[in-house]
């Protein structure tokens, strides 16, 4: 379809004291040009609707800084099945890692449980200081954390090295501003020293809901002061099969949530301190193979929540009645010497 636009000089309209020519529209059927108004009316409508919509950000790239500080993570490790961390391409998009979504591009979880990787933590690790999710769980990694790393990875939410062969004693803080932690996991490997030291970054660990330090070579007293800062939040603690020495101090009692305490296979000694029995919550409570003395409180019964209580191979007196057994409603329960 053609359209001619004629002006008629014979006849002209005045409007407010100006002279319009009349306009007439005659329409010429042409059929070679119909298909290429549509598609110049459909490319403006394209356009229109273009203009219209909000605008939109391109996907920001990793971070230069975290993209470094990877890579050089990676040139510490090795694996049967290799990474796909190529150099030249964005650090977001490599396996095992999330970015923020921000314009920084910064990395905030590395994720590689079960990747057979051997090797040691570079140093560049602490350098990512916007991770908040740290799992390497289940490698062969050895060696000892990197200096600075609770100081460093102040926005680190969930840790688990769990089940690898790392070893040394836990960085210390190099300042008293609480950390956001909420889980950690450092079950199953070589690590020593005392947890209970002024230090410790349990001790600014407001937010603390799981601990695991299971399986390790921890000494010293088990510090029982974590639940003076996680109270609200503790739900899990678990000190088993390590070299924890001394009395179990009061403090437990405070974490009003506690559902699981165990602190079983050191060497432990005294008694159990009556303050623990205030944790109603308590599921699971065991202290086995230890050196602990003394009577059993009466308390015992107020932990209705009980359902596994494991307190043999120590020196404690068990009153063995129907009406202990009734009271916790205990699934397993051993106390025996």
């Amino acid at each position: 379809m053609m359209v001619r636009i004629m002006v008629r000089k014979d006849s002209f309209t005045s409007l407010s004291g100006l002279i319009y020519p009349p306009i007439i529209i005659q329409r010429q059927r042409n059929p070679s040009s119909s298909s290429s108004a549509l598609v110049m009316f459909l490319s403006v409508l394209l356009i229109l609707m273009l203009l219209l919509l909000p605008p939109c950000h391109a996907t920001t790239a990793c971070n230069q800084d975290d993209h470094d500080s990877l890579l050089f993570l990676s040139y510490h490790l090795s694996s049967s099945s290799p990474l796909n961390w190529d150099p030249s391409t964005d650090c977001c998009l490599w396996e095992g890692v999330d970015c923020d979504g921000t314009a920084d591009g910064r990395v905030t979880s590395l994720s590689l449980p079960f990747r057979d990787l051997n090797g040691t933590l570079a140093p560049s690790l602490v350098n990512l200081t916007g991770l908040t999710h740290l799992n390497l769980s289940h490698n062969r990694l050895y060696g000892s954390l990197p200096v600075g790393f609770f100081s460093s990875l102040r926005s680190l939410q969930v840790l688990d090295l769990s089940d690898n062969r790392l070893d040394g004693e836990i960085p210390s803080l190099d300042t008293n501003n609480p950390i956001p932690i909420k889980i950690v996991d450092l079950s199953s490997n070589h690590f020593y020293g005392e947890l209970s030291q002024s230090s410790s970054f349990l001790l600014t660990a407001w937010n603390l809901s799981r601990l695991n330090v299971s399986n390790n070579s921890f000494a010293g007293q088990i510090p029982s002061s974590i639940c003076n800062i996680s109270s609200a939040s503790m739900t899990l603690l678990d000190f088993s099969s390590n070299d924890f020495s001394g009395n179990l101090a009061p403090g437990f009692g405070e974490c009003s949530k506690l559902e699981i305490f165990r602190a079983g296979f050191n060497n432990l000694s005294g008694m159990i301190p009556d303050d623990l029995y205030k944790a109603t919550s308590l599921v699971h409570f065991s202290l086995p193979v230890n050196y602990l003395t003394g009577q059993i409180s009466d308390a015992v019964v107020n932990l209705t929540n009980l359902k596994v209580l494991e307190l043999y191979s120590n020196q404690l007196g068990w009153q063995d009645t129907p009406g202990y057994r009734q009271a916790l409603q205990v699934g397993t329960t051993d106390a025996s010497h």
